[in-house]
Formats: C-alpha cells, sequence, structure tokens
C-alpha cells in the first residue's frame, strides 16, 4: 500500500480524534469505514454505531473480564425473551487474550435444529453445530474462534449444577483455553468461565 494513500486516510482519522478530544467522546463505539472514490483522489466515510459493550468481572480460574458486544447482548436478549419462560441458547464466538485477561465476545452462532428448549432446561443440539463454528470462524477471517455457549434462566437464578458440570466438559474439551457460560435472566446477563 502506497505511504499516500495511508497518509491521506490517517489524516482523517487524527482530525476526527482531535474533534473528540475537544468536543468530548460518543457515548459508545463507532466503526468508521473510508472507502476511497473511483478517481482515487476523494473518499467517503461511514460511521457506524457499534453500541456500549457489557462488561462483566468474573472471579473464576483467577479473575477474567468478559466483554460482550452490543449486537451480541442485543441478540441474545431478543432470542431468549421470543422463547418466553422455555430455556434457549446457542453457542459463542469471540477472541482470548490471556495478557490482558480478557474474552470479548464478539458473535453467536444459533441453536442447532435438534436442541432441546423446555421450562427446566436447554440441551444445545449438535446437528450442523460444528460447521456453523467453522463458517463464523472463517468469516473472521480466523480472529474469531468458539469460546463458550449461553443459554436463558426466565425465571433468573445463577448456573445450576448442570451448567457447571456443561462448562466443564467444554473446558475439558478445550484443552486449557479458557470456557465461558453465560447465562441470559430477565435481570441481567451472569457469566462463569472455566479452564481444564
Amino acid at each position: 500500500m502506497a505511504d499516500a494513500l495511508i497518509s491521506r486516510s490517517a489524516a482523517m482519522v487524527a482530525i476526527q480524534a482531535q474533534k473528540w478530544i475537544a468536543e468530548g467522546k460518543p457515548q459508545s463505539g463507532q466503526l468508521c469505514v473510508g472507502v476511497s472514490d473511483p478517481s482515487n483522489i476523494g473518499s467517503s466515510w461511514d460511521v457506524l454505531d457499534v453500541g456500549e459493550t457489557t462488561i462483566l468481572d468474573v472471579p473464576d480460574d483467577g479473575g477474567w473480564q468478559i466483554r460482550v458486544l452490543a449486537l451480541v447482548a442485543h441478540s441474545i436478549d431478543t432470542d431468549a425473551r421470543q422463547w418466553g419462560r422455555l430455556e434457549t441458547g446457542g453457542a459463542l464466538v469471540g477472541r482470548v487474550s490471556y495478557e490482558a485477561r480478557t474474552i470479548t465476545i464478539a458473535g453467536m452462532v444459533a441453536a442447532p435444529p435438534d436442541s432441546v428448549r423446555s421450562e427446566a432446561a436447554f440441551i444445545l443440539g449438535t446437528q450442523g453445530l460444528a460447521q456453523s463454528l467453522t463458517e463464523a470462524h472463517a468469516a473472521s477471517v480466523g480472529h474469531l474462534m468458539f469460546v463458550g455457549t449461553w443459554h436463558s434462566h426466565p425465571m433468573g437464578g445463577k448456573h445450576s449444577g448442570i451448567d457447571k458440570d456443561t462448562l466443564r466438559k467444554i473446558a475439558t474439551d478445550g484443552r486449557g483455553l479458557p470456557a465461558v457460560s453465560l447465562v441470559w435472566t430477565p435481570q441481567g446477563l451472569i457469566c462463569a468461565v472455566e479452564r481444564w
């Protein structure tokens, strides 16, 4: 990539950063995408509001910070409310930073068709799950990987014994990678982390 092209884009980003410093930063994160015009002289910018990230501090396994991006939190909330009194769930994809002890949940994979939903439990199916996780990994150019599961507790409550056993099994299969169990409740998200 030519230095001039980098300089043109960097100048626009610097102007925006200077404006935020002088006038205050946005309330939530933004994704700014610059696209060159066909003449390669000018460019146009789209600014997308990415919403507020939900941050959960989890003391498990020596302490982790779980960051759930706004789109994921919204999708989980929508799915849980759609199923009402029935527990529902799915798989989570994200990125783990050992250095920062942070797991960022950036996406989710819907429950496979063989999943079982009831008022007492949610059982994540396996039909097509591995393929969907592989596709999510590829769509992120290898940046996102399976980091755990989520499910709902429509009546509230913490992780059950079954939830903890399931998380332990996922962590054992992960061979040292941390695994997340995210639970949606009407009062908000709760989280547990386990590592084998």
